[in-house]
């Protein structure tokens, strides 16, 4: 028989719940109006991000992944509310989340996070807890500079998850980064998967949309 929501909801909350006591966490109460079977662990006083946290979502698409755990980083986020990111050029590697058996006991789980997740995640944590100021400051620059260049072509300003884009008329997508404020002073447009410094793509962003006008 077809397990409820509701059902598989609480049996997934249980196994989140066990694997945080292992971790030194607290799984976040579950969120009853949630589709997606998704839940959340944190340390103790978790505040705006400053503290470690976990991801957990339980897929049931594709079939393939299925019975599987897929274990998630969270980030500090900025005053605003934004998830922050380490900038390209912080020179740590970028951390992804892993995945885990579901058929694994809570323990074992727990460990394999520990072993695959856990070091490289509380380094690349640290290091934004250490240069969020920095960071933030990088951020308003960056969308100063979006704003500027979206004013320039008749764009539109978005930001996600650390990441600030401009949208064109013709619905391309620029993204707009700063470098370290202390090794660098430049703001970098991705234009075609190109990165280049803002002038120089402001002409290149406005050559692409007067050739999308013309297409």
């Amino acid at each position: 028989m077809e397990r409820t929501r509701a059902e598989k909801q609480t049996a997934d909350h249980a196994i989140v719940t066990a694997i945080a006591e292992h971790l030194g966490m607290v799984a976040d109460p579950i969120d009853p109006d949630a589709w997606v079977r998704y839940y959340h662990a944190r340390t103790p006083g978790y505040q705006l991000g400053a503290a470690l946290g976990l991801s957990f979502e339980f897929p049931e698409y594709p079939k393939a992944a299925q019975g599987r755990i897929s274990v998630a980083p969270c980030w500090p986020h900025s005053r605003g509310a934004a998830t922050v990111q380490l900038p390209r050029d912080h020179g740590l590697a970028s951390v992804s989340g892993i995945t885990v058996s579901a058929s694994k006991d809570p323990a074992t789980i727990a460990a394999d996070i520990k072993r695959r997740l856990m070091p490289e995640y509380a380094v690349a944590h640290a290091a934004i807890l250490a240069n969020i100021e920095e960071i933030e400051e990088a951020r308003a620059r960056a969308v100063e500079y979006a704003q500027r260049l979206a004013a320039e072509i008749g764009g539109k300003v978005y930001e996600r998850d650390g990441r600030v884009t401009v949208q064109t008329p013709g619905h391309d997508t620029i993204g707009v980064s700063t470098t370290r404020k202390r090794l660098s002073d430049k703001v970098t447009l991705e234009v075609s998967r190109m990165y280049v410094d803002f002038d120089r793509g402001l002409a290149a962003v406005k050559a692409l949309v007067a050739a999308r006008k013309e297409g």
